[in-house]
Protein backbone atom coordinates (compact mmCIF):
# COMPACT_ATOMS: atom_id res chain seq x y z
CA UNK A 1 0.00 0.00 0.00
CA UNK A 2 1.28 3.32 -0.89
CA UNK A 3 1.08 6.17 1.45
CA UNK A 4 3.13 9.10 0.04
CA UNK A 5 -0.43 10.92 0.03
CA UNK A 6 0.23 10.89 3.84
CA UNK A 7 3.43 11.68 4.11
CA UNK A 8 4.32 14.34 1.09
CA UNK A 9 2.09 17.24 2.46
CA UNK A 10 4.05 16.45 5.68
CA UNK A 11 7.15 16.51 4.29
CA UNK A 12 6.28 19.82 2.34
CA UNK A 13 5.55 21.17 5.84
CA UNK A 14 8.63 20.59 7.48
CA UNK A 15 10.39 21.50 4.52
CA UNK A 16 8.81 24.87 4.68
CA UNK A 17 9.66 25.13 8.04
CA UNK A 18 13.56 24.57 7.71
CA UNK A 19 13.20 27.16 5.27
CA UNK A 20 11.79 29.49 7.52
CA UNK A 21 8.86 29.72 5.62
CA UNK A 22 6.38 29.61 8.23
CA UNK A 23 3.16 30.84 6.44
CA UNK A 24 3.15 28.02 3.99
CA UNK A 25 4.12 25.67 6.37
CA UNK A 26 0.94 26.74 8.30
CA UNK A 27 -1.34 26.38 5.12
CA UNK A 28 -0.25 22.70 4.54
CA UNK A 29 -0.89 21.94 7.42
CA UNK A 30 -4.20 23.68 7.65
CA UNK A 31 -4.88 21.86 4.17
CA UNK A 32 -4.51 18.21 5.79
CA UNK A 33 -7.87 16.31 5.69
CA UNK A 34 -8.74 16.91 10.07
CA UNK A 35 -7.64 12.81 10.44
CA UNK A 36 -3.95 14.01 8.95
CA UNK A 37 -4.00 17.08 10.97
CA UNK A 38 -4.22 14.74 14.65
CA UNK A 39 -1.00 12.79 12.96
CA UNK A 40 1.99 13.39 15.92
CA UNK A 41 4.14 14.55 12.68
CA UNK A 42 1.77 17.04 11.53
CA UNK A 43 1.52 18.15 15.72
CA UNK A 44 5.24 18.39 15.58
CA UNK A 45 5.53 21.11 12.74
CA UNK A 46 2.64 22.75 14.42
CA UNK A 47 4.50 23.05 17.79
CA UNK A 48 7.49 23.41 16.58
CA UNK A 49 6.15 26.61 14.34
CA UNK A 50 4.70 27.93 17.39
CA UNK A 51 8.21 27.80 19.24
CA UNK A 52 10.07 29.39 16.27
CA UNK A 53 7.33 32.30 16.40
CA UNK A 54 7.94 32.56 20.35
CA UNK A 55 4.16 32.10 20.35
CA UNK A 56 3.76 30.45 23.80
CA UNK A 57 0.21 30.00 23.97
CA UNK A 58 0.14 28.47 20.33
CA UNK A 59 2.82 26.38 21.64
CA UNK A 60 1.08 25.65 24.89
CA UNK A 61 -2.70 24.97 22.97
CA UNK A 62 -0.75 22.89 20.40
CA UNK A 63 1.40 20.43 23.28
CA UNK A 64 -1.68 20.30 25.27
CA UNK A 65 -3.74 18.20 22.19
CA UNK A 66 -1.10 16.99 21.44
CA UNK A 67 -0.41 15.11 24.40
CA UNK A 68 -4.16 14.22 24.75
CA UNK A 69 -4.06 12.45 21.30
CA UNK A 70 -0.43 11.12 21.60
CA UNK A 71 0.15 10.48 25.49
CA UNK A 72 3.23 8.94 25.20
CA UNK A 73 4.92 11.21 22.99
CA UNK A 74 7.79 12.44 24.90
CA UNK A 75 7.91 15.27 22.76
CA UNK A 76 5.32 17.22 23.13
CA UNK A 77 5.41 17.19 26.76
CA UNK A 78 8.78 18.50 26.78
CA UNK A 79 7.49 21.58 24.44
CA UNK A 80 4.52 21.93 26.67
CA UNK A 81 7.08 22.00 29.83
CA UNK A 82 9.11 24.66 27.42
CA UNK A 83 5.83 27.00 26.71
CA UNK A 84 4.87 26.73 30.17
CA UNK A 85 8.11 27.88 31.44
CA UNK A 86 8.55 30.75 28.62
CA UNK A 87 5.24 31.98 29.97
CA UNK A 88 6.41 32.01 33.65
CA UNK A 89 4.86 28.90 34.84
CA UNK A 90 8.23 27.43 35.30
CA UNK A 91 7.37 25.25 38.39
CA UNK A 92 4.19 23.91 36.76
CA UNK A 93 6.72 23.07 33.80
CA UNK A 94 8.84 21.42 35.91
CA UNK A 95 5.72 19.62 37.23
CA UNK A 96 4.27 18.39 33.67
CA UNK A 97 7.80 16.82 33.51
CA UNK A 98 7.67 15.23 36.53
CA UNK A 99 4.41 13.53 35.48
CA UNK A 100 5.91 11.63 33.18
CA UNK A 101 6.74 8.46 33.06
CA UNK A 102 10.47 8.01 31.37
CA UNK A 103 10.35 4.89 28.90
CA UNK A 104 13.85 3.52 29.38
CA UNK A 105 13.98 3.25 25.60
CA UNK A 106 13.47 6.12 24.75
CA UNK A 107 15.50 7.39 22.30
CA UNK A 108 18.67 9.14 24.05
CA UNK A 109 18.20 12.35 22.61
CA UNK A 110 15.19 12.78 23.42
CA UNK A 111 15.86 11.77 27.35
CA UNK A 112 19.34 14.62 27.27
CA UNK A 113 16.31 17.09 26.62
CA UNK A 114 14.06 16.12 29.26
CA UNK A 115 17.11 16.16 32.04
CA UNK A 116 18.49 19.53 30.58
CA UNK A 117 15.12 21.02 30.44
CA UNK A 118 14.41 19.65 33.97
CA UNK A 119 17.74 20.94 35.16
CA UNK A 120 17.12 24.86 33.70
CA UNK A 121 13.56 24.58 35.78
CA UNK A 122 15.05 23.09 38.79
CA UNK A 123 18.11 25.94 38.88
CA UNK A 124 15.05 28.70 38.05
CA UNK A 125 13.24 27.51 40.84
CA UNK A 126 16.52 27.63 43.07
CA UNK A 127 17.29 24.04 43.45
CA UNK A 128 21.11 24.28 43.04
CA UNK A 129 21.52 20.28 43.86
CA UNK A 130 18.31 18.62 41.26
CA UNK A 131 19.26 20.97 38.52
CA UNK A 132 23.22 19.50 39.34
CA UNK A 133 21.74 16.04 39.22
CA UNK A 134 19.69 16.70 36.15
CA UNK A 135 22.31 18.19 34.06
CA UNK A 136 24.56 14.83 34.84
CA UNK A 137 21.74 12.49 33.77
CA UNK A 138 21.44 14.84 30.53
CA UNK A 139 25.17 14.90 29.99
CA UNK A 140 25.05 10.95 29.99
CA UNK A 141 22.97 10.76 27.09
CA UNK A 142 24.43 13.95 24.72
CA UNK A 143 27.69 15.16 26.17
CA UNK A 144 27.72 18.27 23.46
CA UNK A 145 24.85 19.36 26.05
CA UNK A 146 28.12 20.65 28.31
CA UNK A 147 29.05 23.30 26.17
CA UNK A 148 25.14 24.77 25.69
CA UNK A 149 24.42 24.55 29.35
CA UNK A 150 27.81 27.27 29.50
CA UNK A 151 25.82 29.81 28.01
CA UNK A 152 22.11 29.07 28.79
CA UNK A 153 20.59 31.31 31.10
CA UNK A 154 18.54 29.28 33.14
CA UNK A 155 21.78 27.78 34.44
CA UNK A 156 23.65 31.16 34.99
CA UNK A 157 24.06 30.47 38.77
CA UNK A 158 25.24 27.05 38.67
CA UNK A 159 27.66 27.85 36.19
CA UNK A 160 31.02 28.11 38.59
CA UNK A 161 29.49 24.42 39.17
CA UNK A 162 30.01 23.76 35.03
CA UNK A 163 33.31 24.03 34.63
Amino acid sequence: MNMDHLFRPLAEAAGYLELGMHDESEAVLNDLPADQREMAEAFTIRIVLAIEREDWVDGLTQSERAMALHPDHLSFHIHHAYALHELGYTLEAFACLERVALDPGEEPPRLATYHYNQACYAAVLGSAKLAMDQLHEAFSHDPRLRKSALAEPDLATLRHLLC
